[in-house]
Protein backbone atom coordinates (compact mmCIF):
# COMPACT_ATOMS: atom_id res chain seq x y z
CA UNK A 1 0.00 0.00 0.00
CA UNK A 2 1.43 3.39 -1.06
CA UNK A 3 2.35 5.81 1.69
CA UNK A 4 2.75 9.53 1.18
CA UNK A 5 4.92 11.74 3.39
CA UNK A 6 3.04 14.70 4.83
CA UNK A 7 5.85 16.93 5.96
CA UNK A 8 4.61 19.93 3.96
CA UNK A 9 1.34 21.71 3.41
CA UNK A 10 -0.35 21.54 -0.01
CA UNK A 11 1.66 23.43 -2.60
CA UNK A 12 -1.36 24.66 -4.53
CA UNK A 13 -2.58 26.91 -1.72
CA UNK A 14 0.77 28.59 -1.33
CA UNK A 15 1.10 29.21 -5.04
CA UNK A 16 -2.40 30.70 -5.08
CA UNK A 17 -1.50 33.07 -2.23
CA UNK A 18 1.60 34.26 -4.06
CA UNK A 19 -0.37 34.68 -7.29
CA UNK A 20 -3.04 36.79 -5.54
CA UNK A 21 -0.35 38.93 -3.93
CA UNK A 22 1.35 39.52 -7.28
CA UNK A 23 -1.94 40.47 -8.93
CA UNK A 24 -2.98 42.80 -6.11
CA UNK A 25 0.36 44.59 -6.08
CA UNK A 26 0.25 44.99 -9.84
CA UNK A 27 -3.16 46.67 -9.69
CA UNK A 28 -2.70 48.71 -6.57
CA UNK A 29 0.67 50.45 -6.98
CA UNK A 30 0.79 54.10 -8.04
CA UNK A 31 4.30 54.84 -9.32
CA UNK A 32 6.08 58.15 -8.97
CA UNK A 33 6.83 60.07 -12.18
CA UNK A 34 9.65 58.44 -14.09
CA UNK A 35 12.13 60.19 -16.32
CA UNK A 36 12.40 59.10 -19.96
CA UNK A 37 14.51 55.98 -20.30
CA UNK A 38 17.92 56.41 -21.93
CA UNK A 39 18.37 54.85 -25.35
CA UNK A 40 21.38 52.78 -24.25
CA UNK A 41 21.57 49.74 -22.01
CA UNK A 42 21.07 50.47 -18.31
CA UNK A 43 22.25 48.12 -15.53
CA UNK A 44 19.86 46.84 -12.88
CA UNK A 45 19.99 44.52 -9.87
CA UNK A 46 17.47 43.16 -7.39
CA UNK A 47 16.50 40.75 -4.64
CA UNK A 48 14.09 37.88 -5.41
CA UNK A 49 11.69 35.91 -3.18
CA UNK A 50 9.39 33.22 -4.51
CA UNK A 51 7.85 29.77 -4.29
CA UNK A 52 8.36 26.75 -6.53
CA UNK A 53 5.76 24.01 -6.95
CA UNK A 54 4.23 21.35 -9.21
CA UNK A 55 7.55 19.51 -9.63
CA UNK A 56 5.89 16.35 -10.95
CA UNK A 57 8.58 13.59 -10.95
CA UNK A 58 7.35 9.97 -11.23
CA UNK A 59 9.73 7.61 -9.40
CA UNK A 60 10.33 4.07 -10.65
CA UNK A 61 13.03 1.39 -10.44
CA UNK A 62 14.29 -0.81 -13.25
CA UNK A 63 14.87 -3.61 -12.46
CA UNK A 64 12.55 -4.78 -10.93
CA UNK A 65 10.12 -2.45 -12.74
CA UNK A 66 8.54 -0.93 -9.63
CA UNK A 67 6.70 2.38 -9.46
CA UNK A 68 7.25 4.00 -6.07
CA UNK A 69 5.18 7.14 -6.47
CA UNK A 70 5.32 10.76 -7.60
CA UNK A 71 7.44 13.55 -6.12
CA UNK A 72 5.47 16.81 -6.20
CA UNK A 73 8.34 19.06 -5.16
CA UNK A 74 7.56 22.47 -3.69
CA UNK A 75 9.14 25.06 -1.41
CA UNK A 76 10.66 28.55 -1.12
CA UNK A 77 13.39 30.15 -3.21
CA UNK A 78 15.43 33.32 -2.58
CA UNK A 79 18.30 35.02 -4.33
CA UNK A 80 19.36 37.91 -6.53
CA UNK A 81 19.48 38.97 -10.17
CA UNK A 82 21.43 41.50 -12.23
CA UNK A 83 21.18 42.55 -15.84
CA UNK A 84 21.22 45.15 -18.58
CA UNK A 85 18.04 46.57 -20.11
CA UNK A 86 17.04 49.16 -22.67
CA UNK A 87 14.36 50.22 -25.13
CA UNK A 88 14.24 50.26 -28.90
CA UNK A 89 11.27 51.04 -31.18
CA UNK A 90 8.85 50.85 -28.29
CA UNK A 91 10.11 47.46 -27.09
CA UNK A 92 11.77 46.73 -23.76
CA UNK A 93 14.68 44.29 -24.01
CA UNK A 94 17.52 43.01 -21.89
CA UNK A 95 19.73 40.21 -20.62
CA UNK A 96 20.00 39.03 -17.02
CA UNK A 97 21.60 36.49 -14.72
CA UNK A 98 19.82 35.11 -11.64
CA UNK A 99 21.14 32.98 -8.79
CA UNK A 100 18.80 31.31 -6.29
CA UNK A 101 19.02 29.28 -3.11
CA UNK A 102 16.15 26.79 -2.95
CA UNK A 103 14.45 24.28 -0.67
CA UNK A 104 12.05 22.78 -3.21
CA UNK A 105 11.51 19.19 -2.04
CA UNK A 106 9.20 16.22 -1.54
CA UNK A 107 9.31 12.59 -0.41
CA UNK A 108 7.19 9.49 -1.03
CA UNK A 109 7.26 5.79 -0.10
CA UNK A 110 5.65 2.53 -1.22
CA UNK A 111 6.28 -1.16 -0.55
CA UNK A 112 9.12 -0.50 1.87
CA UNK A 113 11.03 1.70 -0.60
CA UNK A 114 11.32 5.47 0.00
CA UNK A 115 12.28 8.25 -2.41
CA UNK A 116 13.09 11.90 -1.83
CA UNK A 117 14.21 14.79 -4.00
CA UNK A 118 15.36 18.33 -3.30
CA UNK A 119 16.33 21.25 -5.53
CA UNK A 120 18.96 23.24 -3.63
CA UNK A 121 19.73 26.05 -6.06
CA UNK A 122 19.84 27.35 -9.62
CA UNK A 123 21.76 29.72 -11.87
CA UNK A 124 19.99 31.14 -14.92
CA UNK A 125 20.94 33.30 -17.91
CA UNK A 126 17.91 34.80 -19.63
CA UNK A 127 16.96 37.12 -22.47
CA UNK A 128 14.00 39.43 -21.91
CA UNK A 129 11.60 41.09 -24.38
CA UNK A 130 8.65 43.22 -23.31
CA UNK A 131 5.96 45.67 -24.34
CA UNK A 132 5.02 48.78 -22.29
CA UNK A 133 1.37 48.65 -21.24
CA UNK A 134 0.29 51.79 -19.40
CA UNK A 135 2.51 52.26 -16.36
CA UNK A 136 3.72 48.65 -16.46
CA UNK A 137 5.76 46.48 -18.82
CA UNK A 138 4.61 42.98 -19.79
CA UNK A 139 7.49 40.72 -20.84
CA UNK A 140 8.63 37.21 -21.72
CA UNK A 141 11.93 35.56 -20.77
CA UNK A 142 13.85 32.52 -21.96
CA UNK A 143 17.28 30.99 -21.49
CA UNK A 144 19.46 28.19 -20.09
CA UNK A 145 19.25 27.29 -16.38
CA UNK A 146 21.64 25.22 -14.27
CA UNK A 147 19.97 23.35 -11.38
CA UNK A 148 21.46 21.56 -8.36
CA UNK A 149 19.61 18.55 -6.91
CA UNK A 150 19.80 15.94 -4.14
CA UNK A 151 18.07 12.63 -4.92
CA UNK A 152 17.73 9.41 -2.92
CA UNK A 153 15.95 6.05 -3.18
CA UNK A 154 16.41 3.55 -0.34
CA UNK A 155 14.95 0.29 1.03
CA UNK A 156 14.58 -3.25 -0.21
CA UNK A 157 18.33 -3.63 -0.68
CA UNK A 158 18.54 -0.45 -2.78
CA UNK A 159 20.67 2.54 -1.74
CA UNK A 160 20.80 5.46 -4.19
CA UNK A 161 21.88 8.78 -2.66
CA UNK A 162 23.38 11.30 -5.07
CA UNK A 163 23.73 15.01 -5.74
CA UNK A 164 23.88 16.17 -9.35
CA UNK A 165 23.79 19.28 -11.52
CA UNK A 166 21.64 19.48 -14.67
CA UNK A 167 21.59 22.07 -17.45
CA UNK A 168 18.05 22.78 -18.59
CA UNK A 169 15.98 25.68 -19.86
CA UNK A 170 13.51 28.19 -18.46
CA UNK A 171 10.56 30.02 -20.03
CA UNK A 172 8.75 32.85 -18.27
CA UNK A 173 6.15 35.61 -18.31
CA UNK A 174 6.04 38.64 -16.06
CA UNK A 175 5.33 42.28 -15.42
CA UNK A 176 7.30 45.18 -14.03
CA UNK A 177 6.00 48.44 -12.57
CA UNK A 178 8.02 51.48 -11.44
CA UNK A 179 7.93 52.62 -7.81
CA UNK A 180 10.21 55.63 -8.34
CA UNK A 181 12.77 56.90 -10.82
CA UNK A 182 15.18 54.09 -9.85
CA UNK A 183 13.12 51.41 -8.09
CA UNK A 184 10.58 49.00 -9.59
CA UNK A 185 8.64 45.90 -8.57
CA UNK A 186 8.63 42.86 -10.79
CA UNK A 187 6.60 39.63 -10.78
CA UNK A 188 7.56 36.46 -12.67
CA UNK A 189 6.08 33.10 -13.55
CA UNK A 190 8.90 30.77 -14.68
CA UNK A 191 8.77 27.18 -15.91
CA UNK A 192 12.06 25.24 -15.75
CA UNK A 193 12.80 21.81 -17.21
CA UNK A 194 16.06 20.00 -16.44
CA UNK A 195 15.69 16.90 -18.59
CA UNK A 196 16.53 13.40 -17.31
CA UNK A 197 19.30 12.14 -15.02
CA UNK A 198 19.78 8.35 -14.65
CA UNK A 199 20.94 7.30 -11.16
CA UNK A 200 22.17 3.74 -10.48
CA UNK A 201 22.82 1.70 -7.34
CA UNK A 202 26.25 0.15 -7.90
CA UNK A 203 25.47 -2.83 -5.61
CA UNK A 204 21.99 -3.94 -6.69
CA UNK A 205 22.16 -2.56 -10.23
CA UNK A 206 18.76 -0.88 -9.84
CA UNK A 207 18.37 2.44 -11.65
CA UNK A 208 15.93 5.33 -11.48
CA UNK A 209 15.37 8.33 -13.74
CA UNK A 210 15.17 11.77 -12.14
CA UNK A 211 13.12 14.18 -14.28
CA UNK A 212 13.07 17.47 -12.35
CA UNK A 213 10.75 20.27 -13.49
CA UNK A 214 9.65 23.37 -11.62
CA UNK A 215 6.94 26.05 -11.80
CA UNK A 216 7.80 29.23 -9.90
CA UNK A 217 6.11 32.47 -8.88
CA UNK A 218 8.34 35.23 -7.55
CA UNK A 219 8.59 38.94 -6.71
CA UNK A 220 11.75 40.99 -7.28
CA UNK A 221 12.57 44.48 -6.01
CA UNK A 222 14.80 46.07 -8.67
CA UNK A 223 17.08 49.11 -8.66
CA UNK A 224 18.40 50.72 -11.88
CA UNK A 225 21.69 52.57 -12.01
Amino acid sequence: MKERCSRKSPAGGRVAVVAVAVFALGLGLRPAPVAAAPSGLRPYAGITLGYGAAGDDRVGLNPPGLTIGTLDNSGPVAGAMAGLGGQVRGLDYGFEVEGLFADVADATASGGIAARSRMTGSLALRARLGIPLGDATIFATAGPTLGRFDYAVSGGGIAIDESFTRLGYSLGLGWERPLSERLSLRGDYIYSNFGTEVLTDSVSGAATRATPVNHRLSLTLLARF
